[in-house]
């Protein structure tokens, strides 16, 4: 395509990069740590003579200019050239069919527009009493751009026919869903809507909580190309600057603490979303600020839900140099925990307590003395199996203090288990994987897992859960290869060769690392849908590893050639080859 050519050869990719990576010159090329995923050893590498970049790590991927905008502001191929064209001076034109597609953030500025108005007819006089009894305001309502969804199977429907919304990109946008006769349908009904935006204030999909009682309580957009609730970060559009300038940020569970807590003058409040904190939405948090707050419910759920962001979190705190001051990775920051009292959340607590908030968040323990606490409540300090899983879980960031700091809480430790100090500093030395045991719910094998994993595990999770699913499959649309882990293959092949549809069964089959990996991939949950969602999102997620597994073949092909300055007519051959299935996937 001429436009592409023009673009690319009026960019220089290093200063695209350069923009939200630090790029360090290594001989010819440029280095960095990854992006896209957390590493202590830099494996980003940015050529610019072949103008193009490769993660040698976790990622094993790589691209040109576009690639990199595609991954980086998780956006389809057309946004990208949209976003660098002008940056190119290259005017571009949209005249064919596939072009001139509204994008999906339009549509759901429609949508969003929709709802909020709708929150002010007859019917909506529900959700504004739900909100009038929570104590939302009319000023929240607008800085949130909360909205109603009506129960009508077509509101929205018409409502996006009227603005010549092609039905196909609202169903890639979440917003309608498809019966099983085949009929498009408004996928919110009824409900009292939450826009998730992203950083850049972009609606990226929804949430909607229930009126009338009937489960599930709360539902979302499903996974889109531009919705992935574990990489956003509730209210951080309008909270960013606050956390900033405050240099804390407070992490809360659920869409009413935030709103509670900006509405009453605490702006550096974002959410998880009912979530544990994942990696990904750490890494959009950590440069913001210095010191960040986890303040969940702290009811037996919400104690296990911080655990669980402790836990997933770590995986971007791990792998330091141990000399370094704070528990994340490229800037000193410093990670408390607030303990509420058990049965308020964060909204009840505002709204209600007596106590200044800001107080209470300066109340907040570091990190290693919550645990402390936990664990040591939790076990049993006379047994050996007590000790052994309190020091599991406290030696990796044990490991990850100053030595005074260390030295100090070992002494501590050492008196209360009454152990020798030179034995824990032997087991701490040794025990560098934050393994938890703090619930029975998280599994060591959990801990390294990455976006890619979990990508495999919400497809097998579907398979597993949906045998239905498997009538009408066919082999050929999922490749075993498209699993990056090879645990995932081994699974889903056995789903292949296996009749049965009963867990018990299933599980009988397997051996005991693979009952382990069955286990992390059957706990991942999904909002209730139709069979014809159902396989909608199945398919969507397999696009997205297919074009992993695409775009890893290619960058590994490109980087096997000896002098990237000559190709022979082969490979280009087969790199056109796969640059065609890779632009497939966007279609």
């Amino acid at each position: 395509m001429a436009d592409t050519d023009a673009i690319k050869s009026k960019i220089d990719l290093v200063d695209v990069i350069s923009e939200s990576v630090q790029l360090k010159k290594s001989g010819r090329n440029y280095k960095a740590n990854c992006p896209f995923h957390d590493e202590k050893t830099p494996s980003f590498i940015v050529d610019p003579v072949r103008q193009t970049w490769h993660c040698f790590g976790q990622c094993s991927t790589g691209g040109d200019v576009f690639s990199f905008v595609m991954k980086s502001e998780k956006v389809e191929f057309v946004e990208a050239l949209r976003v660098l064209a002008p940056r190119a001076g290259v005017d571009i034109s949209f005249e064919s069919s596939s072009s001139t597609k509204t994008p999906l953030y339009d549509i759901n500025d429609i949508a969003l527009k929709f709802f909020q108005e709708a929150l002010f007819t007859d019917e909506a006089s529900t959700a504004r009493e739900y909100l009038s009894l929570r104590g939302i305001k009319e000023e929240s309502v607008n800085s949130f751009s909360l909205g109603y969804s009506p129960k009508s199977t077509d509101a929205l429907k018409n409502h996006l026919a009227f603005h010549e919304i092609d039905f196909d990109q609202a169903l890639k946008c979440g917003l309608l869903a498809m019966t099983d006769n085949g009929r498009v349908r408004d996928f919110f009904r009824g409900r009292l809507m939450f826009p998730i935006h992203d950083a850049k204030g972009r609606v990226c999909g929804f949430g909607a909580r229930t009126l009338d009682g009937s489960p599930p309580k709360y539902i979302n957009t499903s996974a889109t190309s531009i919705f992935d609730k574990q990489s956003l970060v509730y209210g951080l559009h309008l909270a960013h600057d606050f956390i900033r300038s405050s240099d804390t940020g407070v992490i809360v569970e659920g869409y009413m603490d935030v709103i509670a807590a900006h509405e009453h003058g605490y702006r550096n409040v974002v959410a998880s979303m009912g979530t544990a904190l994942t990696v990904m939405q750490v890494n959009q948090l950590k440069r913001l600020a210095k010191t960040f707050v986890l303040a969940l419910d702290q009811d037996i759920a919400g104690q296990e839900a911080t655990l669980r962001s402790l836990e997933s979190s770590w995986q971007v705190f791990d792998g330091r140099d141990t000399k370094q001051k704070s528990v994340f990775n490229d800037n000193p920051v410093e990670l408390k925990v607030l303990s509420l009292p058990e049965g308020k959340d964060p909204d009840e607590f505002i709204r209600n307590s007596e106590s200044n908030w800001d107080d209470v968040i300066d109340s907040a323990m570091p990190i290693f003395n919550y645990l402390t606490d936990v664990v040591f409540e939790k076990y049993d300090i006379n047994s050996p199996g007590g000790k052994g899983r309190i020091l599991n879980v406290l030696s990796p960031i044990l490991n990850a203090m100053e030595i005074l700091d260390r030295e100090q809480y070992l002494v501590e430790i050492s008196e209360k288990l009454n152990i020798d100090i030179d034995l824990i500093r032997s087991e701490v030395k040794n025990n560098k994987s934050f393994v938890s045991s703090t619930t029975e719910r998280i599994r060591p094998s959990n801990i390294k897992k990455n976006e890619d994993n979990i990508l495999d595990e919400k497809i097998l999770s579907l398979l597993f859960k949906n045998f239905f699913l498997k009538e009408s499959f066919q082999e050929s649309d999922l490749v075993d290869m498209y699993f990056n882990n090879e645990e995932c293959r081994q699974l889903y092949r056995m789903w292949l060769d296996t009749d049965t549809d009963s867990h018990e069964m299933f599980e009988s089959l397997l051996g005991d690392h693979l009952k382990v990996q069955y286990k992390n991939v059957v706990v991942h949950d999904f909002p209730e849908m139709t069979n014809t969602e159902l396989s909608q999102n199945l398919y969507e997620y397999i696009r997205l590893i297919k074009r992993r597994f695409l775009m890893t073949r290619r960058a590994t092909v490109a980087n096997s050639m000896e002098d990237p300055t000559i190709i022979d007519q082969e490979v280009q051959e087969l790199l056109m080859g796969l640059d065609k299935e890779i632009l497939d996937t966007y279609q």
